[in-house]
């Protein structure tokens, strides 16, 4: 008779087999996902002609802002959604461009534009920003490094249209081995712009920061960007950070945001049963505080600042000259300088090729009835003109704060020796 006895799995053993099962499933899955093509980043709504990206569909005000355009007359396009599958989330900042990206967008807030399907073309670094790949610097080169919303990122134009590039030929053309990189994001806020600073911002090293925010600080929306980013300073940040590397989690939170729509818990009220309250996405007394806060890193650096302001509600943009005056830093004010430009630009006697192109896209008609398209794409977003006047009025800030610092290294010098004299 045999005394083999069939095998019967320890208690530790069966444990092992129900904790590794998941695993290796798991396991399993990712090597799928990664070696197909499925993608795990978009998502349907039956609210949009086309696919979203994920992470917007969890993100509270981008809902909210959806679900207003929605009940709107026109409602959203597939174009109006299509340029935010360029951009994926990014922890700290809360997004940025795909790394490594080459494609043409529209510009969905302008219909002439779209009608007759005019592009403007976007690349990336390996790091997500639409400017050269970061690199080392070397000591005789001048850096300067742009932070910003879309009209520092430079929406509606190609890149060699943006005040950057054109405000680097200015400063090459006098001498100056200049290099500028734009780390503007559109829809940025102050706020995102602190995140920027502290992780891309301060380690490129620049002599100068020129910081463009207040167009979505003044924004109504359901929670504070700054309760947005606080979760990514938290260990459910660093969870969550973790998690997004895997295709399989990214698969699963799509799968959720297919069966649940979260357009239906944006239409409620209240615990009490009121209307959900909007707030500034950055109050204008935070605004100030975040100016200042950049401005005191980017000195604590070893570089200085200088402020921008394009497309701003008035009272951020008047909250931004009270900075600039506190903290002697050169402000431009765009508006200022759109107005003031408008009759030169009209005559051809500034920059006329700029003002043509527009006068042949848009029509004499169109740009007679709104003023703005002779420095602004779409009321807001600065065209060539617009870009090319900023330019020219952010070198001649830089130039006289430049001057007045060696002046005052002068006197200060000056004054040091008469000391010793006597």
């Amino acid at each position: 008779m045999s005394t083999d006895q069939p095998h019967r799995a320890t208690f530790w053993q069966r444990v092992l087999l129900v904790c590794l099962s998941p695993v290796i499933f798991l396991a399993v899955s990712e090597i799928a996902l990664r070696m197909g093509s499925a993608d795990t980043d978009l998502s349907r709504n039956e609210n949009f002609e086309i696919a979203v990206p994920t992470w917007l569909l969890a993100d509270d005000n981008w809902v909210d802002i959806q679900r207003e355009r929605l009940e709107s007359p026109r409602g959203v396009r597939a174009e109006d959604v299509s340029w935010l599958n360029f951009f994926e989330e990014a922890r700290w900042i809360q997004y940025k461009l795909k790394p490594g990206l080459s494609a043409h967008a529209n510009n969905p807030f302008n219909d002439i534009e779209l009608a007759k399907n005019v592009t403007f073309g976007l690349r990336s670094n390996s790091s997500g920003f639409r400017t050269r790949e970061f690199h080392a610097r070397t000591p005789d080169l001048n850096r300067i490094v742009t932070l910003g919303d879309s009209s520092t990122f430079g929406w509606g134009v190609d890149a060699h249209y943006t005040y950057q590039a054109l405000l680097e030929s200015r400063l090459r053309a006098d001498g100056e081995a200049t290099e500028i990189l734009n780390l503007g994001i559109p829809g940025f806020t102050s706020r995102h712009g602190r995140g920027v600073m502290d992780h891309y911002g301060l380690a490129l090293d620049p002599d100068l920061f020129i910081l463009s925010f207040g167009a979505n600080d003044g924004r109504y929306v359901l929670r504070p960007i700054d309760d947005v980013l606080a979760l990514d300073d938290t260990w459910r940040g660093t969870a969550r950070a973790v998690l997004l590397r895997f295709a399989s989690f990214r698969l699963l939170r799509r799968a959720i945001f297919t069966w649940f729509d979260p357009f239906e818990r944006s239409r409620e009220n209240a615990a009490d049963g009121s209307p959900r309250q909007l707030v500034r996405a950055v109050s204008r007394d935070a605004y100030i505080e975040n100016l200042r806060t950049l401005i005191a890193q980017a000195r604590s650096n070893g570089g200085d600042a200088a402020l921008l302001s394009v497309c701003a509600p008035q009272e951020y943009a008047n909250a931004m000259r009270e900075v600039a005056q506190s903290e002697d830093v050169p402000m431009v004010d765009a508006l200022e300088l759109f107005r003031a430009s408008l009759d030169d630009l009209r005559s051809h006697r500034l920059y006329p090729h700029e003002v043509s192109f527009y006068e042949d896209l848009y029509g004499l008609e169109a740009m007679e009835a709104n003023w703005r398209y002779y420095v602004t794409t779409d009321g807001c977003h600065p065209g060539r003109a617009g870009h090319s006047l900023i330019a020219d009025a952010l070198a001649d800030a830089i130039g006289r704060a430049r001057n007045l610092r060696i002046d005052q290294a002068l006197l200060s010098l000056a004054t040091g020796r008469d000391r010793t004299h006597r």
